[in-house]
């Protein structure tokens, strides 16, 4: 094995490593570019065509690829239900919520169960806020 042919492994591990430590998808291209590399060196393609291919696919991988790679690894937002999007809405009692009874409340069209917050009745036509979701029913509270 040839001197190139270790310096190229050399690359190619060197950058593998890098990466696990970093995880910042800086130094993986150079293991692509290395095994291009590699793969030249064993043809016994000249040492300039091997640098000159190595930096070559190096940038272009770093150029074109990187950035579609950490846009599909980046973390996504929180998802949330159509359920959860109405925390914090305003909604209109439509049956009364008495004490620890579950009444019914209405938003954007839509009819649902409902729990007062702190217990406390809510008559029908008041306006409430969605605090809060507990199974299927929305916890509510006054809004004065």
């Amino acid at each position: 094995m040839g001197y190139m042919q270790m310096f190229w492994i050399a690359i190619i591990i060197g950058s593998l490593i890098g990466e696990v430590l970093s995880m910042d998808l800086t130094s993986v291209w150079f293991t692509g570019a290395g095994l291009v590399a590699l793969a030249l060196s064993l043809m016994e393609v000249s040492i300039e065509w091997q640098i000159a291919a190595f930096l070559v696919i190096s940038i272009a991988l770093v150029i074109s690829v990187r950035p579609i790679v950490r846009k599909k690894l980046a973390p996504k937002e929180e998802y949330k239900s159509n359920t959860e999007k109405n925390i914090g809405k305003t909604a209109v009692v439509v049956k009364d919520i008495l004490g620890e009874e579950v009444g019914k409340i209405k938003i954007a069209g839509k009819l649902w169960l409902a729990l007062s917050e702190n217990g406390t009745n809510i008559k029908e036509d008041s306006k409430v806020e969605i605090v809060a979701i507990e199974g299927s029913k929305f916890i509510v509270k006054k809004i004065k």
